[in-house]
């Protein structure tokens, strides 16, 4: 006990060798709950290195703020600290990939757009380069699978047309032009999806 107080001296002061120390004792313990929020959510898009990077954050802060009278044990205090900090940054990651907006603005079936909709992975690593080409054959499936009318209004999205000149050239509502594209965008979605 005695040496974690003369430590979380040195980092309040901040000293960066005190935090290395410490970093090193507690890092199991943010790995193995970055692993717990792994496995319970189940999802792997999220970003390993954030996380862990997160952790540290939560740990330095928990440091800086313990106050041995009356906190208890500062492993205990650490742990839920940095536990509820990485599950925070978790469900955030979690809730931008939900509503991540796929803009029919761009030509989604060239390398920079499926690299934006697939931005998780990194185009070094050969397996994603290799589900990236995979990726852009199922859209180009997907494209060839549209009927004539959602093909002709995503061709004139892509080419930076506003909903009301669509509907316009078409000949039909605003809404049905809406209701199309969004469809797609489904489409789209359920496609991308089998790729992160």
């Amino acid at each position: 006990m005695r040496d974690e107080v003369v430590i979380m001296e040195m980092i309040r002061r901040g000293d960066d060798d005190g935090f290395r120390y410490i970093s090193d004792i507690y890092s199991p313990m943010i790995r193995g709950i970055i692993r717990k929020v792994y496995v319970k959510t189940g999802d792997f898009r999220l970003d390993y290195d954030d996380l862990y990077q997160e952790g540290l954050l939560a740990l330095s802060r928990a440091v800086r703020l313990f106050d041995q009278n009356g906190q208890g044990s500062i492993d205990r205090y650490v742990y839920v600290a940095v536990k509820r900090s990485i599950i925070r940054k978790a469900v955030y990651y979690r809730k931008l990939y939900e509503h991540e907006q796929l803009s029919l603005d761009r030509d989604i079936f060239t390398d920079s757009s499926i690299l934006f909709l697939n931005s998780a992975r990194s185009i070094e690593d050969p397996k994603n380069r290799f589900r990236l080409k995979e990726l852009k054959k199922a859209l180009l499936a997907l494209f060839e699978s549209l009927d004539p009318l959602e093909k002709e209004i995503l061709q004139l999205k892509r080419e930076g047309h506003s909903y009301r000149d669509i509907a316009d050239l078409l000949g039909c509502s605003t809404k049905k032009i809406d209701n199309l594209l969004q469809k797609v965008r489904k489409k789209i979605r359920k496609v991308c999806e089998g790729y992160y």
